[in-house]
């Protein structure tokens, strides 16, 4: 089965003699709180020179940085996800605020697309790392039970730094991230 359970990689008739159940595993929809810019641009902050050490937190000073729209990579490589706003340098850092309604999150997650490193911070805490490899498409992402408590209803924000690849592959940088929250359907 892939990652998203919306492909079944076995013979289910086979693999239910096998271990003796007919059932398929649970379905999930994922409900996006925060669109990433699969389908309409989303703004953001951004900036390409390392900001002050508050850049990642509620409230932070982002009156001189630029505004842009995702995905941010070079617009010259050939990926799965559409560039709107070009990055070339080593680094970038990006920030978007948003409100989040009233009421627990099921099992939130962060929906991804991504070349080589990125940290994401949620309201300025670490959490995650987007260090291995490349997501070329949008994938979905559960959220550490640590990285959940740091939402919270109303005022939220989201902040990336990541990094370009190494020197061989000077063209292979892309990132642009949203928030779900998925049910899981029995």
């Amino acid at each position: 089965m892939t990652y998203d359970r919306k492909m079944i990689k076995a013979n289910v008739d086979l693999l239910a003699k096998a271990v003796g159940k007919r059932e398929l595993p649970p379905e999930s929809t994922i409900t996006m709180l925060v669109p990433t810019s699969e389908k309409t641009p989303q703004e953001w902050s951004y900036i390409f020179e390392k900001p002050t050490d508050d850049w990642s937190k509620p409230g932070a000073d982002l009156s001189s940085w630029k505004k842009g729209t995702g995905v941010f990579g070079f617009k010259e490589g050939k990926w799965g996800v559409a560039i709107s706003t070009d990055w070339h340098s080593p680094d970038i850092w990006m920030v978007r605020k948003f409100e989040l309604p009233v009421g627990n999150l099921k099992r939130p997650v962060l929906r991804a697309a991504y070349a080589r490193n990125a940290t994401v911070y949620i309201n300025g805490v670490k959490a995650l790392d987007l260090k291995t490899g490349y997501m070329m498409n949008f994938a979905d992402i559960p959220l550490s039970a640590e990285a959940a408590a740091c939402l919270k209803e109303g005022e939220n924000t989201i902040a990336i730094h990541a990094q370009k690849a190494p020197a061989e592959k000077p063209d292979n940088q892309f990132i642009d991230v949203g928030l779900g929250d998925e049910t899981i359907h029995w």
